[in-house]
């Protein structure tokens, strides 16, 4: 068995570079090794997958934003309505206050039944 030198390291990884000679004595590498070579070994095909995952995504988000169609008379009324910064009420009482998100969600519930109780 040859014995692994400095000059097999890569300079973005100290982990050794083996030949088919030392491949076979896996044994004494750590498990952060053996992640290592395995990920550097198949790097092309991890990224391969990520980006037919990608283009899949975008293909099913393109067909189905086909067929929306926007009502812009009725988003424009329905955000003259009022209440639109609910969500951002209860964003504020989780950050600033510190409640809980589902009771912000109830504390803003009732502030907008009050709300409309008044209109």
């Amino acid at each position: 068995m040859s014995e692994i030198s400095k000059e097999q390291t890569t300079p973005e990884s100290p982990l050794p570079l083996l030949d088919d000679e030392q491949e076979a004595d896996l044994g004494r590498l750590s498990y952060r090794q053996l992640v290592w070579r395995k990920f550097r070994k198949s790097r092309l095909a991890v990224i391969g997958g990520v980006i037919l995952v990608v283009f899949y995504t975008l293909a099913i988000f393109a067909e189905m934003m086909a067929g929306v169609k926007v009502n812009a008379k009725a988003m424009r009324a329905a955000a003259l309505e009022g209440f639109s910064t609910a969500t951002d009420l209860a964003d504020w009482l989780v950050r600033e206050a510190g409640l809980p998100f589902r009771e912000a969600h109830h504390v803003t519930g009732r502030a907008v039944a009050m709300a409309e109780a008044q209109k």
